[in-house]
């Protein structure tokens, strides 16, 4: 992700049961974003958890100065582990409070769906019957 107006990767605020959770972004590069809005090169919003940052490569632009990343209060269990940031001011902003030293533990792939997973958040209406003419 490079070059972009606003952050390169950013993980919007939503509420609880839609919020993002149970994310890992690694080995990325992600350069001189931020352009013209925005707090950081990846941004991390709302009620996210479980999120882990990787081995990412990620680049500042000399102007405007923007941080490397930003995680918004009340994201909780972030882990970064071996990100190289450079060209950043700040490298990182966040509350420790957020952050969490072992990489979060989640289940995923088809081998770890419930039945819970495929319900939809709104009343079911049954589909109209199909006419044939």
């Amino acid at each position: 992700m490079e070059r972009n107006a606003a952050a390169g990767i950013i993980l919007r605020p939503g509420p609880p049961p839609v919020e993002v959770h149970a994310c890992t972004i690694r080995r990325c590069q992600v350069h001189e974003n931020a352009q013209q809005r925005g707090r950081a090169q990846i941004e991390i919003h709302g009620a996210a958890h479980d999120i882990t940052l990787t081995d990412n490569k990620i680049v500042g632009a000399s102007e405007p100065a923007r941080a490397g990343i930003y995680v918004a209060p009340g994201a909780e269990r972030i882990f970064m582990q071996g990100n190289t940031i450079s060209g950043c001011r700040p490298q990182v902003i966040t509350q420790a409070a957020s952050l969490v030293t072992e990489e979060p533990a989640f289940a995923c792939g088809i081998e770890s769906l419930r039945p819970r997973h495929s319900r939809h958040l709104a009343p079911q209406t049954p589909a109209p019957p199909n006419s044939v003419s």
